[in-house]
């Protein structure tokens, strides 16, 4: 599993910016002038993680088996939008959000019958609940 982000950093009066790329044994930080995916492939070369676990920037799309936007991300969006003063989806979205995490932390102490009581909506029913 690797969980990466980049945010803009100053280098020497220019604007570039500083990647972050972290699993369990290790977090490893590099400063590069661009945003784009090559610095990706450039830092990963032919490793290919099962799990990759970004923001939703597309670069960082396609470098792993499988691929799982940052919840914590998803929940900043989302308090940004509550306090923009949306009043209904963005405090579905994160309490939903926050369910997860909740979840997440204590499932290996449930069992599997309680796991799949917890199985997600199918994004047909979340909307008629949502009234999307």
């Amino acid at each position: 599993m690797v969980y990466s982000d980049e945010t803009s950093a100053r280098v020497k009066g220019k604007n570039e910016w500083e990647w972050v790329f972290q699993n369990d044994e290790v977090v490893l930080h590099v400063i590069r002038p661009s945003r784009g995916a090559q610095v990706v492939r450039e830092i990963m070369g032919d490793y290919r993680p099962l799990y990759w676990i970004p923001d939703l920037y597309c670069a960082q799309k396609g470098h792993a088996e499988k691929w799982q936007i940052c919840l914590a991300h998803q929940l900043r969006d989302c308090q940004h939008g509550i306090d923009s003063g949306d009043q209904g989806f963005s405090w579905q979205m994160k309490r939903l959000f926050r369910r997860a995490i909740v979840l997440s932390k204590r499932r290996h102490r449930l069992k599997d019958e309680t796991c799949k009581a917890y199985k997600p909506y199918h994004p047909s029913v979340f909307a008629r609940k949502m009234k999307i």
